[in-house]
């Protein structure tokens, strides 16, 4: 089977599973913002960076390196598994201690004990990690699917019932450790079938591994923290209701983006891997990704600025109106994050995680400062502050992290999305003058708004991108 074969099947499979889970996920938002406070949301955004950030130790680049390197061994995979688990343990003991200290920096008396309860996740998911990279190792996207489906539904029910019997944030919490248990406990099972297990601890079996993960995890920690500063800062200095508004709203933003990503990076990443000697060849897959999802994103993100009111009503509910502005400003931040958050896929398959680090140093500095300084302005401050910074270091972006790891001019870098931008401004000033028509009826707006906007947009593709478009007919031929 060959690559374009392969890729073909992953993306079937990867979007068979990132779809659902992303309506499910969705169908939970819509639900639980109706039965819990806006503050229940703050809580649980401190609780999720400081979730995502431990994880990076449990992970500790391993899984990068385990697909990067070809030539891994059964005694390796055996070590580095054992690794795993010990990290995991380690981690959440860390985070047992420190969450104490945690709850008065954001005076939250609760927040100590939720950290020690939802970081149980970090024990849970460490005995499942290798056999989750081993199966998108292998391409076997099929067995990932089912498994990642069926725990988020059972996340998804269980955050429901706990919902609607008053729980709170509790609800998403333990909603969140089922999710975690249900996956680990499916991908030990199948994993243990389909590659067995082999319990080794040898230095010399971890040693290349170690060092990879090295700056895989400063990086990543790093990068952790400078992305999420404006939720660090936002709980600190605004509280945990406001807080909970602007995350909400940064989800909701970030939904479209967090579904197309992955179906396209998560296959590109092991087969860029196998590429990583033919630097053109990497190139021109990476520049496929950027024109792929700007295709599929710009259109879809305008479509979103024009209906960000019928949309927050009919997902949020009315209490949530305040925040159409903010939405509209986010959507357009969403664009440029959108192609920026392939370059860890180029990164990884390259084999230069020090890259990506040091730049995410630099953001350690410059970050903190814009993000405190719109913090003043409020929420609106907050996303005008994000959106400005992106727009900034749209250039410093590509030579550092794109023009150093696979040669892209900054031409090639813009043409990329050139297509995507074209055909978004025609539908968002087609769309303008189409609503002026539309009858004044929330949920019949939006459908229509966004039929005709997927509709004109293909058109578009099929006249101005036409590979993106043979790509995506290819997928229900094939």
């Amino acid at each position: 089977m060959n690559a374009d074969t392969r890729a073909v099947n992953g993306i079937k499979w990867t979007s068979a599973s990132v779809i659902l889970k992303a309506l499910l996920q969705l169908s939970q938002l819509i639900i639980l913002v109706r039965l819990l406070d806006k503050s229940d949301f703050g809580i649980m955004a401190i609780l999720i960076f400081f979730i995502s950030f431990c994880q990076v130790f449990v992970d500790f680049g391993i899984s990068k390196s385990i697909i990067y390197h070809q030539d891994i061994s059964r005694k390796e995979l055996g070590a580095l598994y054992f690794i795993n688990i010990l990290f995991g343990f380690l981690t959440y003991a860390v985070l047992f201690l420190i969450a104490g200290y945690i709850s008065d920096f954001y005076s939250e008396p609760l927040l100590c004990g939720y950290l020690r309860l939802i970081g149980l996740i970090l024990i849970i998911q460490s005995f499942g990690l290798q056999f989750d990279v081993l199966f998108q190792k292998s391409l076997k996207f099929n067995i990932i699917a089912k498994i990642e489906i069926i725990s988020a539904f059972a996340s998804f029910l269980s955050a429901i019932i706990m919902g609607i019997n008053g729980l709170g944030v509790l609800a998403l919490i333990y909603s969140a450790i089922i999710m975690t248990a249900v996956k680990a406990s499916m991908l030990m099972f199948w994993g243990i079938k389909a590659y067995g297990l082999q319990l080794i601890f040898t230095i010399k079996y971890i040693r290349r591994h170690v060092v990879f993960g090295v700056y895989i995890v400063s990086n990543a920690m790093i990068s952790n923290i400078s992305s999420q500063i404006d939720t660090i800062l936002v709980g600190k200095f605004m509280g945990s209701e406001v807080l909970g508004l602007y995350s909400v709203l940064k989800e909701l933003i970030l939904r479209p983006s967090q579904i197309i990503s992955p179906i396209v990076t998560k296959v590109s990443f092991p087969l860029m891997s196998e590429l990583n000697y033919d630097l053109m060849a990497v190139k021109l897959m990476y520049m496929k990704i950027i024109n792929y999802i700007s295709s599929i994103l710009f259109p879809l993100y305008v479509i979103t600025i024009i209906f960000a009111k019928e949309i927050i009503l009919i997902f949020l509910g009315a209490k949530w109106l305040d925040g159409v502005v903010i939405f509209q400003i986010l959507a357009i931040w969403a664009m440029l994050y959108s192609i920026s958050d392939p370059v860890g896929c180029l990164i990884m398959a390259v084999g230069r995680p020090d890259i990506s680090m040091y730049w995410s140093i630099a953001g350690l500095f410059y970050m903190p400062m814009v993000i405190y300084i719109s913090s003043f302005f409020g929420q609106l401050g907050i996303a005008l502050g994000m959106l400005i910074i992106s727009i900034l270091l749209y250039i410093p972006a590509w030579y550092f992290l794109v023009y150093r790891l696979c040669g892209a001019t900054l031409k090639e870098y813009f043409h990329g999305s050139l297509s995507s931008i074209y055909i978004s401004a025609i539908v968002g000033i087609s769309l303008y003058f189409i609503i002026q028509f539309l009858p004044n009826i929330l949920y019949l707006r939006l459908f229509i708004g966004l039929i005709a906007g997927i509709m004109l947009s293909l058109f578009l593709n099929k006249i101005l991108n036409k590979d993106f478009y043979n790509s995506v007919l290819s997928l229900f031929r094939k």
